[in-house]
């Protein structure tokens, strides 16, 4: 007898294994406090968090992510990759602190962020399980601006960025039925976004850090986070910064003989060699020689080996004051004519150094000031916010063959804030190199490198219409961050340059800053060679941006690129790129052997195809 069967109905198990599923990173976000935000003033909190969420979207897409879902003021994001998960998550938050601080605090719009590894349900376009519950549950974690990660994507990217991670350990979270490794992602990747986020001029990256122009009460941007939070942790600044002297043939015992302990952990200090010591027959300061000539008046002469600022308090308008050989620990505040000069031998290395432990070594005041052959050091003692080893708010200062070094966090190498300033063959190293935010400065044959921060940074704070800088045979090398940023009404121009290896960006031209680059080497920087963005215009000339880790030259919102007769070549990604409606004229260039390809253009971008 035939028997007849009903045809089986699917079992339990068929159906679920026709359920979509992939392991994927995801990255969970939200505003804190937004409600509150809300209830006291809805439109200019909606007008934010529409524009970090522009931002937001931008660096998603940066990393080959997919937002699929939000929800009110939730984002959630999807990665292939877990390290391109955690970097465009650091990149977002540092992004948005730069828009946020130019906001009260208490109306900044925060996001927390958490990312997790899991595997997950696909449901359209949608994704479900607990692969993305426990990156919600992380992101509540989180602090406001900051980054929570599980211990599954920590597995991943660990050894791969350079992050500062705190274990929290295992957390229980509502509704997952296990505990989940937790890790924080600190403040460490104080970078500046590539282009893709809209940095504004003014901006700061830590809250704490306050202006070096025009009083402490203003915002300073403390520069910078990260368009792809590679390695930041640079080595550190002291030690670099010798060692690349070393390699020079630089003879560093007769320059900074070490770093203080109260120097804070990240900035290791060079190892102490031998005091130089003080000739015999050196005269102390109440026994100076002055020397005339008969008729008219020339300089007076002072050969001095202790007691530079009695001397300069006892010396006549433009007197030259001889500082024989060793060490000095002074404050020194000038506000006259007067040289100061070291002893140097035949190859420029000098055998004078003065140092100090306070808010600036040296500062320049007013006069015509002259400063030769001399190392000029600063170990910040807190007394002062802003701190710099050379430190000029007016006058007229030269700098020949000085070395200056601000070590400590937050300071400066040479910050000037007004006055005039031209200096030659001298080198600025430590925290942070350069920092201008006022007057006029020019360099030639200066060095800004191993700084655990900027090489130098060039902002108009100052008001001034006209605000232009210009180097001549520039260097920035192996700095933490930028190796030069250009802010704010500023235009710096530069004939011939070696910006390579620095932690971020080689150059970052920022806000409606104008860098002019001719005779240029722009090469092998953690990120991009050149970034402008916001309104801001680069020019690069005759010029080279090699082997960098991603782009050649990138630029974003408004900013335009102009590019001739130069070579974008063996880059990580794109020769240049541009988003948003950022341009390039371009003419005569060679772009070649980039891993993406010649170029990338965003489709509201314009110029050449």
């Amino acid at each position: 007898m035939t028997r007849h069967f009903a045809a089986e109905k699917p079992s339990m198990a068929n159906k679920i294994s026709e359920i979509e599923r992939k392991l994927v990173s995801i990255l969970s976000a939200d505003v804190a406090e937004y409600s509150r935000l809300m209830s006291e003033n809805e439109e200019e909190t909606t007008r934010v968090f529409r524009e970090h969420r522009v931002v937001f979207e931008q660096l998603v897409n940066l990393h080959r992510g997919r937002i699929f879902n939000t929800a009110g003021d939730a984002i959630l994001a999807e990665f292939n990759s877990a390290v391109e998960a955690v970097r465009c998550a650091t990149e977002i938050q540092s992004a948005l602190r730069t828009r946020n601080d130019k906001l009260p605090e208490s109306r900044q719009v925060n996001f927390r962020i958490g990312v997790n590894l899991g595997d997950v349900i696909v449901q359209g376009t949608d994704l479900l399980g607990d692969g993305v519950n426990i990156a919600a549950r992380l992101q509540s974690s989180a602090e406001p601006g900051g980054v929570c990660i599980s211990g599954s994507i920590y597995d991943q990217v660990k050894g791969k960025l350079s992050l500062s991670m705190e274990n929290l350990g295992d957390k229980s979270f509502k509704n997952i039925p296990h505990t989940v490794r937790t890790f924080s992602i600190r403040e460490t990747e104080n970078r500046i976004p590539l282009p893709y986020a809209k940095l504004e001029s003014g901006s700061t990256v830590k809250r704490e850090a306050k202006a070096r122009v025009k009083g402490e009460s203003e915002k300073f941007p403390a520069f910078f986070f990260a368009a792809g939070v590679a390695a930041i942790v640079l080595c550190t600044a002291v030690g670099s910064y010798f060692a690349l002297r070393q390699e020079k043939g630089v003879d560093v015992s007769r320059e900074v003989a070490s770093a203080p302990a109260a120097l804070e952990a990240a900035v290791s200090p060079a190892p102490a060699p031998a005091l130089v010591p003080v000739p015999e027959g050196a005269k102390a300061p109440d026994k100076i020689d002055r020397n005339f000539v008969k008729g008219e008046r020339s300089p007076a002469r002072w050969v001095i080996s202790t007691g530079i600022a009695q001397a300069v308090a006892k010396a006549d308008p433009g007197d030259v004051i001889e500082l024989m050989p060793g060490i000095y620990k002074e404050h020194i505040k000038i506000e006259k004519d007067v040289l100061l000069r070291g002893q140097a031998d035949a190859d420029g290395k000098v055998a004078v150094r003065i140092e100090w432990n306070g808010a600036e070594t040296i500062e320049v005041i007013s006069g015509k000031v002259r400063l030769e052959n001399i190392s000029v050091v600063l170990t910040p003692d807190g007394s002062a916010k802003t701190p710099a080893a050379i430190l000029v708010v007016g006058g007229s200062l030269e700098l020949h063959n000085v070395f200056a070094f601000g070590a400590g966090k937050g300071t400066a190498a040479f910050s000037q804030r007004d006055g005039g300033v031209t200096a030659t063959k001298s080198e600025f190293g430590g925290f942070r190199g350069i920092e201008q935010y006022g007057g006029k400065f020019s360099c030639e044959d200066c060095v800004a490198s191993g700084n655990r921060e900027e090489g130098a940074v060039f902002m108009n704070q100052s008001g001034s219409a006209e605000f232009k800088t210009t180097l001549k045979n520039f260097k920035a090398e192996r700095n933490g961050l930028n190796g030069l940023a250009v802010m704010a009404k500023t235009t710096v121009t530069i004939d011939g340059c070696a910006i390579r290896e620095n932690g971020v960006n080689g150059v970052l031209v920022n806000a409606d800053g104008v860098g002019i680059f001719e005779n240029c080497h722009v090469s092998e920087n953690k990120e991009n060679g050149l970034v402008a963005t916001d309104d801001a215009r680069a020019e690069f000339l005759g010029s080279f941006a090699n082997k960098n880790v991603y782009s050649g030259l990138a630029a974003t919102l408004r900013a335009k690129l102009k590019i001739r007769k130069s070579e974008l070549t063996g880059n990580g990604e794109f020769g240049f790129a541009l988003l948003d409606q950022a341009s390039a004229d371009e003419d005569k260039n060679k772009i070649a052997g980039n891993r993406g390809g010649m170029s990338y253009r965003a489709p509201a971008s314009v110029g050449k195809p």
